[in-house]
């Protein structure tokens, strides 16, 4: 069966067993973040037929009116028998169904009002969100990137982004990487 993406507005019983899935995954190396989920305004959820990922969709006043996509990403990837993705190359940037979850997150932004969105990633260099970047414009996304500057997202936390519309984050002159 192939995968696919439901993206709702309400919390469910399929979310609250995804999170206590995420806080206890071997490989997440960011399990607190799922120990209490920040507010949301949609959620999206991949079903292969039983529930195995989500993501957020958020807007909050640090973003000064963007939505963040994709937040709390938690996705353990199915494998082939040679431990490779099954419908994925590292080259595609996301994953089929990671871009199913975008573009339902920016549709129902865009019903709420929200035109400008982004995606975040929390590393020391912008190398993985360049990669992401690479392969969203090889599908047709026409997103921008600063490989330069990171962007604060949570109080005084910056991560790298990519984003569509305009850019309403406060850059973090700090840590540019030109300094």
């Amino acid at each position: 069966m192939k995968s696919y993406v439901v993206t709702s507005l309400q919390s469910n019983s399929d979310l609250d067993y995804l999170v206590k899935q995420a806080a206890s995954y071997q490989s997440n190396r960011l399990k607190y973040n799922y120990s209490k989920l920040q507010d949301f305004i949609a959620v999206s959820i991949i079903y292969n037929p039983e529930p195995i990922g989500f993501s957020l969709l958020q807007e909050r006043d640090i973003f000064n009116g963007m939505g963040r996509c994709l937040t709390r990403l938690y996705f353990p990837a199915i494998t082939s028998k040679s431990l490779l993705n099954n419908n994925y190359k590292l080259s595609q940037g996301l994953r089929t169904e990671i871009f199913d979850m975008l573009d339902q997150q920016i549709a129902v932004g865009k019903k709420l009002g929200i035109n400008d969105f982004f995606i975040s990633r929390e590393e020391k260099r912008p190398l993985i969100m360049k990669n992401i970047h690479r392969g969203m414009i090889r599908n047709g996304y026409k997103w921008k990137i600063d490989l330069h500057n990171k962007y604060r997202v949570i109080n005084n936390h910056y991560q790298w982004i990519s984003w569509t519309g305009e850019n309403r984050l406060q850059k973090d002159d700090a840590a540019s990487l030109d300094s």
